[in-house]
C-alpha cells in the first residue's frame, strides 16, 4: 500500500514539473523574447529575430532548471515570478512608447 502511495506522489510530481516546463517555460521564453526585441540596441527587424532565437535557448534553460530544482513549488515561483516582471517591464516600456 505505502509503494503505491509513493508511485503515485512521483508520478504526480513528475506531471506537475512537466506542466510547470512547457507552460511556465514557454511563458518565460515567450516574455523574455518580447523584452529583448525592446533591449537589444540594434535595427528593429534583427532585435526582433535575435529576441527571437535568445528565447530558444531561454525556454530550453528552463525546462532544464525545473527538473533540476528541489521542489515543484520552487519550480513554478521560480518560472512564473521572473515571467511577471519581465512581462511588466516589458508592458511599461510598450505602454511609454518604445519601439522593438
Amino acid at each position: 500500500m505505502k509503494k503505491n502511495h509513493i508511485d503515485n506522489h512521483y508520478r504526480w510530481e513528475i506531471a506537475f514539473r512537466t506542466l510547470a516546463a512547457i507552460l511556465g517555460g514557454y511563458a518565460l521564453a515567450n516574455v523574455s523574447g518580447i523584452l529583448l526585441s525592446f533591449l537589444l540596441p540594434m535595427p528593429k527587424s534583427d532585435a526582433v529575430m535575435s529576441g527571437i532565437l535568445l528565447s530558444f535557448a531561454i525556454y530550453t534553460g528552463a525546462i532544464m532548471w525545473v527538473f533540476a530544482v528541489r521542489s515543484v513549488h520552487k519550480a513554478w515561483l521560480g518560472l512564473t515570478i521572473p515571467s511577471l516582471i519581465l512581462g511588466a517591464i516589458a508592458l511599461v516600456m510598450k505602454l511609454s512608447g518604445a519601439t522593438p
